[in-house]
């Protein structure tokens, strides 16, 4: 008797820590995509506690559509460094998107430039949000479910994703992993505030200091099942 509690109890305290991802939900229909580089690579993106924000840093990638577009669904590929750092410890995960200045976004999270065209912010444990294990098998992959669905004109826009992490809490970084795809511009990253030592404004993951082999970063973007 007195074993069966003990193996009950361990059950319920694993089942309460372990973190664990949303209901997977169907996929609809596949918008834009652009998937995992082999590599495994990433680059920064993500948003620290004000103590620390001369080290936030913040990753973008284009898209381009000839039509309007309804898209409820955008999945992330993202990333952690420090082994079994889950992205469940962030305070909130973000989501921008910005219109296209020749080949530039038009804006950036720190306010340079125009605001957002679109904005999400959420908890990780919001129901919007599906959190699945990503290339390192740890929940990175972000999956956000979107209600109402987000309307786009026709035109090239610029997705940004960073989640917000306490940095002395969760003790990790957290980055977007590259794709082995080459659509439109290269992807870009900027960090305001010079604390990593990178350039303050976008620049391409393909020049100094970042030197990426690949220019895109990994994420999807799909519309509802009946999408005309």
């Amino acid at each position: 008797m007195l074993l069966t509690l003990f193996l009950v109890v361990l059950l319920f305290t694993a089942s309460a820590q372990a973190p664990r991802a949303a209901p997977h939900r169907a996929e609809g229909v596949v918008l834009w995509e652009q998937p995992v580089s082999p590599s495994g690579d990433a680059v920064n993106s993500h948003d620290y506690e004000v103590d620390l924000d001369a080290f936030d840093v913040y990753a973008v990638d284009d898209f381009s559509n000839a039509e309007p577009w309804i898209i409820d669904t955008i999945f992330v590929a993202a990333d952690t460094w420090l082994l079994e750092c889950h992205l469940t410890c962030a305070d909130a995960l973000n989501w921008e998107i910005y219109g296209d200045a020749e080949g530039l976004p038009n804006g950036g999270p720190w306010g340079e430039g125009e605001s957002p065209v679109w904005e999400e912010r959420l908890e990780p444990l919001d129901p919007q949000v599906e959190l699945t294990p990503g290339f390192y098998d740890w929940l990175t992959d972000v999956t956000l479910h979107l209600d109402p669905p987000l309307e786009l004109p026709p035109g090239t826009w610029w997705l940004v994703f960073y989640p917000s992490l306490n940095h002395v809490a969760c003790g990790c970084d957290a980055g977007w992993l590259v794709a082995e795809t080459a659509n439109g511009y290269p992807a870009m990253v900027a960090n305001p505030g010079e604390g990593w030592g990178y350039p303050p404004i976008w620049t391409p993951i393909r020049e100094e200091p970042f030197e990426q082999e690949e220019q895109d970063l990994a994420f999807r973007l799909e519309g509802p099942m009946d999408y005309d």
